[in-house]
């Protein structure tokens, strides 16, 4: 009985496990959707809610979104606009394969996407972190 019992709450812990990882991966998929709507759009402003602060603030640090009134979080907001305006954008793309990831900053939930550009496929993956209820990008590779 006792056997059983453990089996149950690890076969439904499992269950809870991939739906949530189904979760993750549709609403990271959609958040990376609404970000390239909004570099599409020009507005640098909305796009520093969609990415992690990487600055020297420790309660901050990979806990929060990037603030555009603060001048060194609009460089790294700006910069990632243009990565994106220049880099991707212009190309078809697909969605490829979600992956997760546990780091010292948290769970990385991170999408390969394959870009057509005119050197040929470009594989790209885009990785975020969960923080609250929202997903912030946190890194392009």
């Amino acid at each position: 009985m006792k056997t059983t019992a453990v089996l149950v709450l690890f076969l439904l812990f499992s269950v809870s496990l991939q739906a949530q990882n189904r979760r993750d991966k549709r609403k990271v998929k959609a958040t990376i959707q609404k970000m390239f709507s909004i570099v599409e759009g020009g507005n640098s402003t909305e796009l520093a809610k969609y990415i992690v602060y990487r600055g020297d603030d420790r309660d901050r640090k990979w806990k929060d979104y990037c603030r555009y009134e603060n001048l060194q979080e609009k460089h790294q907001v700006q910069s990632i606009h243009q990565r994106i305006v220049d880099r991707y954008l212009p190309y078809d793309y697909k969605f490829i394969k979600f992956l997760s990831q546990k780091e010292s900053e948290g769970e990385w939930l991170v999408w390969q996407l394959n870009f057509q550009t005119d050197k040929g496929l470009k594989e790209v993956y885009f990785a975020f972190l969960k923080v609250g209820d929202k997903y912030l990008l946190g890194d392009i590779d």
